[in-house]
């Protein structure tokens, strides 16, 4: 099992790792057993999962149907409540390569993350949500 990450700043590049490994049981460990993760416009149509098991479920079916080419953290930092409760609110853009074949799609989204500090679980989404603002198709990469 992978250690709770414990620092603010190590949450999205331990996110970012877990995400581009495909490894959603332990990205499902970043969110608390009762978490909200919420996606409107993406390529998986719009999605709302309530609890650990749905979104692990969620992600699992993406990521069967997408590798993660790149992940750009979103344009704010978090700022932090009091010691254990922190959130942003910002704009990220990602690139996904469908599995089955076509054009690598470029995402511009906008996030709300809110997260909480456990003791013993470290920094866990509470509630993660996007809304997909646009979906450009890449060039294929030539292969001269």
């Amino acid at each position: 099992m992978p250690a709770p990450v414990t620092s603010l700043s190590d949450f999205f590049p331990t996110y970012l790792a877990r995400l581009e490994a495909g490894d959603t049981e332990a990205l499902g460990l970043l969110y608390a057993e009762n978490a909200v993760l919420t996606s409107v416009g993406g390529p998986q149509g719009d999605e709302w999962c309530v609890g650990r098991d749905q979104i692990v479920a969620s992600l699992a079916a993406a990521l069967k149907r997408f590798t993660i080419v790149t992940e750009t953290p979103p344009t704010s930092a978090y700022e932090l409540r009091g010691n254990t409760l922190a959130a942003r609110f910002g704009t990220f853009s990602s690139t996904a390569e469908p599995k089955a074949g076509g054009p690598s799609l470029h995402l511009t989204v906008d996030a709300i993350e809110v997260l909480a500090l456990s003791p013993t679980d470290g920094w866990r989404y509470l509630a993660d949500q996007s809304r997909v603002t646009s979906i450009t198709t890449l060039p294929a990469a030539s292969s001269s």
